[in-house]
């Protein structure tokens, strides 16, 4: 599932003229909109009507005859619009996603996408490749116009969906139905994500590791373990049977002479190594289930690592109604504040056992278990 975007402000490179609105503007189909000057500004052109990233910006198609002056119409606007929003004339109104098997390959359609004036990137989800490479075109959908190909971009170097899929799920009708900042939605990201990890370090995802161990050895680097990534033992196993993780204070209470052999009966990591007591006394295998490390969301390295734990996600839907609607707001904290609580009495129910977001939003099983969805509208 790889994240393809292509960035805004290289259509607004293209704009070849530029307005200013002089009267306020309602949403509506055949909207007639005074500005400044509607010089070389004809029937069909396409107009961008806002900035770049910015809330109710949108492009809109001048579908009537232009008479000189200072009036033009516009097909549909979403949006009402202020006295002093700037328009810009645009040539395209729309990209294309192409895929090609290597850089000289042959060219593959993705998707034709609507600029998404309102972001700073419009954005297509390649759910099917993960290799291969991506190039794009801007497209014209009234006079069919396309701009040549783009450089080829290597899927190796594009981020998978992570936040694409949550921002999805934040922006659905039922949860936040209006516009949102990319730099606002990224910031409240963040912010999740850092409480998130300041209670559970580690990424929500579970991995084994398999050695053997060595006879009068008690240490073992996380390299020679095959667990670099490790955040938190699960569980362990020593020639198959159960050994308990604890922690180093746990191990400094028991006081055990570190010098007893014998069957392991506890492990702990302290520094980069794994330790055992009593010390192993033969070579047996050593099976560890853990917690993977990670510094965060926004670095996945496969598909299987997307989904972004539901927690996020309220918690970004209880920043964003807290200025406009407490009660809402509060919702959407009692939803975060669930999972957080599960996590801290159960370090054995990680979030990744909780609802996770999915392509086709939240899994059904688990949301029918644990989630309600919101009926405020």
């Amino acid at each position: 599932m790889k994240l393809l975007q292509f960035s805004n402000q290289s259509l607004m490179l293209l704009a070849t003229e530029a307005a200013i609105l002089k009267s306020a503007s309602a949403a509506g189909s055949a909207v007639n909109l005074t500005i400044d000057d509607n010089s070389d500004i004809a029937q069909n052109d396409y107009m961008f009507f806002g900035e770049v990233g910015k809330p109710k910006s949108e492009i809109f198609k001048v579908n009537a005859a232009v008479t000189a002056g200072t009036v033009i119409q516009a097909d549909t606007l979403v949006f009402s619009h202020g006295v002093g929003t700037p328009l810009y004339r645009v040539p395209y109104n729309q990209v294309k996603f192409y895929r090609a098997e290597t850089l000289g390959g042959d060219k593959s359609l993705l998707a034709t996408v609507s600029i998404d004036a309102d972001n700073e990137f419009t954005t297509y989800i390649d759910t099917t490749n993960t290799t291969g490479y991506l190039f794009f075109t801007l497209y014209n959908s009234t006079t069919a116009a396309e701009s040549d190909y783009s450089a080829g971009f290597s899927y190796a170097s594009i981020s998978y969906g992570s936040r694409i899929k949550i921002r999805e799920f934040v922006t659905s009708p039922h949860n936040w139905a209006k516009p949102l900042d990319d730099t606002l939605f990224d910031t409240l990201c963040d912010a999740a994500e850092a409480e998130i990890f300041a209670i559970k370090r580690w990424r929500f995802r579970e991995a084994t590791a398999t050695f053997n161990s060595v006879a009068s050895q008690q240490a073992y680097t996380l390299a020679e373990a095959g667990a670099t990534d490790l955040g938190q033992i699960i569980y362990a196993t020593y020639d198959g049977n159960p050994v308990m993780p604890i922690d180093i204070k746990s191990h400094k209470n028991l006081n055990w002479n570190v010098l007893t052999t014998g069957t392991p009966q506890t492990v702990w990591e302290w520094n980069g190594s794994l330790y055992f007591t009593p010390i192993p006394s033969a070579v047996e295998s050593i099976v560890i289930n853990y917690y993977k490390n990670s510094s965060g969301f926004t670095d996945e390295t496969s598909e299987t690592e997307v989904q972004l734990p539901i927690a996020i996600a309220f918690r970004v839907l209880q920043d964003l109604w807290a200025t406009s609607d407490k009660e809402k707001s509060r919702y959407f904290e009692s939803r975060y504040l669930q999972t957080i609580s599960a996590m801290k009495i159960n370090d054995l129910k990680q979030v990744s056992h909780f609802p996770a977001l999915t392509d086709s939003g939240l899994d059904k099983e688990a949301v029918n278990n644990q989630v309600d969805f919101p009926t405020i509208t």
